[in-house]
């Protein structure tokens, strides 16, 4: 005997019930089931329709069963679902601040690289000039003996070694500058990685503005333009960290709002302007 249901309202319909939760129906289905059983009337069904009515029970409960199981499966489907989506944003998230920080250490590696570049042929210039004023004056004899340096140099003129001994101080002066320059420098641009000093540079960039709405360019101009604000002349002439480029300053501005905007800290509000505009959250 083959019975088969297609529809919940089809099973209501037939056994005349009105349960609104397919739990609700299933048991009172089973109840009308057990009424029925052949156990109830010494192991054999009542009549024929008693029968047929228990067989279409046992369909219709059947029918009941795999469609709780189907709705089962799409829960869990669903679940993983959702759970694959917020894995997916959070992995994309994770790889977009390490983008952003990788790109920010290239930049420091690259900033630093090109500044102490820069400082190597001057100094190699001026250690050869004072290397070789230094040479001549260890050994005077040489120079009385060369036709042409002994008209220039006399180096039992005072003026000839008041002015060798300033070269000298000079040379040694500069040495010591552009080191510690680049001593502050490496140890400044490192110091951009960490959230302590991102957080101070952000602190002070709004304390120097009167707007709580502010752009990218905003912050990335503060950057470029801060350690000028803060020289003393004694740094100036001792040496202080060279200031930042506009691709250091745009990438530091990035890794600083990107955790302002993790953080809740502002958000962005850059309807109406080409440029990436945020707001400052005072709550």
């Amino acid at each position: 005997m083959s019975i088969a249901y297609s529809s919940i309202e089809e099973i209501k319909g037939d056994f005349e019930l009105s349960e609104e939760s397919n739990d609700s129906l299933r048991k009172a289905l089973t109840r009308i089931k057990s009424t029925l059983h052949p156990d109830k009337h010494g192991g054999q069904f009542a009549n024929k329709n008693d029968e047929l009515k228990y067989h279409k029970l046992n369909a219709a409960i059947d029918f009941i069963d795999i469609e709780k199981s189907k709705s089962a499966d799409l829960i869990t489907i669903s679940a993983v679902t959702e759970l694959t989506k917020a894995i997916t944003a959070l992995v994309s998230t994770k790889a977009e601040d390490s983008s952003r920080e990788n790109n920010l250490s290239i930049e420091i590696e690259r900033s630093i690289t090109s500044y102490t570049s820069k400082q190597k042929m001057p100094r190699i210039a001026l250690t050869s000039v004072t290397v070789a004023l230094t040479a001549l004056w260890v050994f005077p004899n040489t120079v009385k003996e060369h036709p042409v340096l002994s008209n220039l140099i006399d180096f039992t003129s005072t003026t000839v070694n008041i002015i060798w001994f300033y070269a000298l101080g000079f040379c040694v002066l500069y040495w010591i500058k552009t080191w510690r320059s680049e001593e502050l420098t490496k140890s400044h641009r490192e110091s951009l990685k960490t959230e302590f000093v991102q957080n101070k540079l952000f602190t002070n960039f709004l304390k120097s503005r009167n707007e709580e709405v502010f752009t990218m360019e905003d912050l990335v101009e503060y950057l470029l333009h801060d350690r000028q604000r803060r020289l003393s002349p004694i740094q100036m002439i001792f040496g202080v960290p060279h200031k930042v480029d506009l691709p250091l300053a745009n990438v530091t501005a990035e890794v600083i709002i990107e955790r302002a905007l993790k953080n809740k800290a502002v958000s962005a509000n850059s309807v109406g302007s080409i440029s990436k505009t945020y707001k400052l959250n005072n709550g």
